[in-house]
């Protein structure tokens, strides 16, 4: 059901060409595995500086699916320049623009008039470790909480970023069915695998993603690309 239901929300995007944006991780593999069937898909991937474990990873998953990989290229220089843009779109959540600061170049680099963003599966497959000290019987109703107020944060400020670049962003887990379908399962399940997280979604994509992607410990996208040491030391080091 899991895969329906993020398969039916690919094929329903009215693009033919689509770009990806790619980490290697489960979430992102998973898109372009599905997508390439229904899609012309191209996967974008952040290169700050050759650094980071999503660059290694992103590279090799996409010579497994056979896909073409744009790696964006970024400085230090261009996080710094991006910096206030990121913050102003996170309306000042210092975590989330370090997040988005490099998510704005690779926007800017994009072609294609749509990305795909692996928006919802942190929230409602249980993917931060924060989620892992809920108390079991508020667990569901807190992830779903998270879940619903990414309208207002995250999947708000990504299509905007986008609409600012005349592209389109869609988030094909970000869906009610999907949430209440996952809610089902007892927590002890949707809760199982304290260190790679989000165990439901890594069950279900079994054959469908490479073993060393689905396997992977999960890394958020300003450590997986180490954007993070670098947006530390801002403004200290601005340019």
């Amino acid at each position: 059901m899991i895969i329906k239901i993020v398969e039916d929300n690919i094929k329903s995007i009215p693009e033919n060409e689509i770009a990806i944006s790619f980490s290697g991780g489960v979430d992102s593999t998973l898109l372009a595995a599905l997508s390439k069937k229904h899609k012309k898909v191209t996967l974008y991937t952040i290169n700050y500086e050759e650094k980071g474990e999503d660059l290694q990873y992103a590279r090799k998953a996409a010579q497994e699916l056979n896909l073409p990989l744009v790696e964006v290229k970024i400085t230090k220089e261009e996080l710094f320049s991006n910096y206030p843009y990121a913050l102003e779109l996170s309306k000042g959540d210092v975590v989330k623009a370090h997040v988005l600061a490099p998510l704005i170049s690779l926007v800017k680099a994009v072609e294609e008039p749509a990305i795909l963003f692996g928006a919802g599966t942190e929230e409602i497959f249980m993917g931060y470790d924060r989620h892992y000290h809920f108390p079991k019987q508020q667990l569901k109703q807190k992830l779903r909480e998270e879940y619903q107020a990414l309208k207002h944060n995250e999947i708000e400020a990504l299509t905007k970023l986008c609409q600012q670049y005349n592209k389109k962003a869609y988030f094909p887990y970000y869906d009610d069915k999907l949430l209440e379908y996952v809610q089902s399962f007892p927590e002890e399940l949707i809760a199982k695998d304290t260190e790679r997280k989000k165990h439901l979604l890594r069950e279900a994509v079994k054959g469908l993603v490479p073993e060393f992607v689905r396997t992977r410990k999960k890394k958020a996208l300003q450590y997986g690309t180490k954007v993070a040491d670098a947006l530390k030391r801002y403004p200290a080091e601005q340019a």
